[in-house]
């Protein structure tokens, strides 16, 4: 079980531990998410209820091609649940598939 937190606004990085990179299977409702920051979108990544992003679509959405294997300098957001939050200044990286997951979900 991962990280738990609600109702709250947090700098992504300060949720990291030291030397860190991955919040591998956070649960997060209701929280503010501040960037700058990129999150790395693998495994069952839910976004239920209401995704807030700021931007367009086409700023926050790096679309990985197939096959690749390595990503540097995101943060792993491997198996996270995200419920009614809001991401500030926050890019999202993954397959075509689970990024039209949040496009369906996100208020921009």
């Amino acid at each position: 079980m991962g990280l738990e937190i609600s109702n709250t606004t947090v700098r992504i990085v300060d949720l990291l531990p030291p030397g860190g990179f991955s919040l591998e299977g956070m649960h997060a409702r209701n929280v503010t998410f501040l960037g700058p920051a990129v999150l790395l979108l693998h495994g069952n990544v839910i976004f239920g209820g209401t995704t807030n992003v700021g931007g367009s679509v086409e700023s926050i959405l790096w679309t990985l091609e197939a096959g690749r294997t390595e990503v540097m300098g995101a943060i792993d957001a491997k198996d996270a649940t995200f419920d009614d939050c809001t991401f500030v200044g926050v890019g999202f990286a993954s397959t075509h598939e689970l990024l039209q997951q949040l496009i369906l979900n996100a208020h921009v």
